[in-house]
């Protein structure tokens, strides 16, 4: 692991400590009115956390979907326009025997 990714990885988790203690201040109190501002101190740092989490996934997958769709496709396309589209080979209905009854049919 890079030292980059090491301090990321001790903040998340410093983070997430001290929304524990959160946590556990806001079980400690009697009425909503004392819990309010833990609970939104606890709101603003999920917010906070969360809007991280998704501009690493972004900055991350952003650049690969645009090199995956920027490269020109290597098959042939259809004479339909379409893909091409293949099952299994063992996909095909089963045979009916007895000239096209079910074997229960001749019951």
């Amino acid at each position: 692991m890079s030292d980059h990714t090491t301090m990321e990885l001790m903040t998340v988790v410093a983070k997430l400590r001290q929304q524990d203690q959160l946590v556990f201040r806001m079980s400690q109190c009697q009425s909503w009115e004392a819990m309010r501002p833990i609970f939104a101190e606890l709101l603003r740092d999920t917010m906070s956390r969360m809007n991280a989490e998704s501009d690493r996934i972004r900055a991350l997958l952003v650049p690969e979907i645009r090199r995956v769709y920027a490269q020109p496709t290597q098959e042939d396309p259809s004479p339909h326009g379409h893909p091409q589209l293949e099952g299994p080979r063992d996909a095909s209905p089963p045979r009916i025997p007895h000239g096209g009854r079910n074997e229960e049919d001749l019951g």
